[in-house]
């Protein structure tokens, strides 16, 4: 009975070390808010839907200029990249991770994100064409 226990315990473990860090996990929904930090100053909202390694939506942005709406689409990956700790060199881990690329009429922003343990969220930080650089929060629905 034991080893049943111990048996079971470690493919859980090992299903949500692995298994939910794949182009299903960030499939679905998302509602992504994200503001400029370098470049010109402007934060959105982005409405999309991923599925299958594409994102396709709409972000309705505030530029100085004014407002912008306009739509979105691009690739999605997935993978796993090691995150060390540099002030413990023993606590390193793996973390999720996703790049995104929103292209949109006249540009792309490309997003390196971090996703929620619990697959319902990320954050990270965002860079554009034009060498704007800001952060980025989203969470699925």
């Amino acid at each position: 009975m034991k080893k049943i226990i111990i048996a079971a315990a470690l493919s859980v473990a090992a299903f949500e070390t692995h298994a939910a860090c794949n182009a299903a996990a960030i499939n679905g929904t998302w509602v992504a808010v994200q503001t400029s930090l370098v470049g010109e100053t402007h934060n959105g909202r982005c409405n999309v839907k991923i599925a299958n390694g594409n994102l396709t939506g709409t972000c309705n942005m505030l530029m100085a200029s004014g407002p912008m709406l306009f739509d979105v689409s691009g690739p999605v990956t997935v993978g796993m990249v090691p995150f060390n700790d540099p002030g413990n060199a023993d606590n390193g881990f793996n973390l999720c991770s996703a790049t995104v690329a929103m292209n949109f009429s006249g540009g792309q922003s490309t997003f390196n994100v971090a996703l929620a343990k619990n697959g319902v969220g990320w954050t990270g930080t965002w860079t554009n064409n034009w060498g704007v650089q800001g952060i980025s929060t989203a969470f699925k629905q």
